[in-house]
């Protein structure tokens, strides 16, 4: 038979490396077709409804969530790609944090308490799951209004 030489120590490295990229570009490739779809949505609901006007969140509480939650992303939706990429934290290669209400502030009226910094990717796909809820409930009351 024609077997092949053994391969070099050298050369699994570079072959078990090349196989861990591959699969970090599949997982890039994934979280931004996941991003993609989600803005594609948010912008279809945002149209839809108008948001709440609230007053703005102050940069230094959100920073003090920030270090409070040790710099990672509190994952609300559960299958954040800050968490699958980088271990959760927000750095420069898995970008800036956004300060959230974990209860909307349309239904609480308070930021005192109710804040957590999460990546940009979970906090559209919490906005998107709000105003799907919220467009819901009021097609149900225009719904039962006519009735």
């Amino acid at each position: 038979m024609g077997d092949a030489p053994p391969r070099s120590q050298r050369e699994l490295e570079l072959e078990i490396q090349v196989l861990r990229l591959e699969r970090r570009v599949r997982d890039l490739e994934e979280v931004v077709k996941q991003q993609s779809e989600g803005l594609k949505e948010s912008t279809k609901l945002l149209l839809k409804c108008k948001p709440i006007s609230r007053p703005p969140i102050p940069h230094d509480k959100k920073l003090i969530q920030a270090s409070l939650q040790n710099w990672r992303c509190a994952n609300p939706t559960g299958d954040c790609p800050q968490w699958l990429l980088f271990d959760g934290y927000f750095n420069e290669a898995g970008g800036l944090f956004e300060a959230d209400h974990c209860d909307r502030w349309s239904t609480s009226f308070r930021t005192s308490g109710n804040i957590w910094c999460i990546c940009s990717s979970c906090h559209n796909a919490k906005t998107r799951r709000e105003r799907l809820i919220a467009l819901e409930t009021q097609q149900e009351a225009a719904e039962a209004k006519e009735e």
